[in-house]
């Protein structure tokens, strides 16, 4: 059995998407920073002050981010002292 892999950009309604390595890269974070960050957003008592946005059609499917909420992000970021 052969496991394609995922392709790190996609389309999706008409905004360039980047898979997990590559919004990492993008926002200056660590694969391991990133999973920490989406971990921290899901849960009730230890939320950031600025959320990261992606998109995932359903339950246990890959994470996509937006470049343009990647962006926004990053100048929440910037907005708020540094600090997410």
């Amino acid at each position: 059995m052969t496991v394609k892999a995922l392709p790190e950009r996609k389309t999706i309604a008409g905004m360039e998407c980047l898979g997990r390595k590559l919004a990492a890269d993008y926002i200056g974070f660590s694969l391991s920073a990133l999973d920490k960050m989406l971990a921290a957003c899901r849960s009730e008592k230890n939320r950031p002050k600025v959320m990261i946005r992606y998109y995932q059609p359903t339950k246990h499917a890959p994470l996509w981010f937006p470049i343009p909420w990647l962006d926004k992000f990053v100048a929440e970021v910037a907005d708020n002292g540094g600090i997410w």
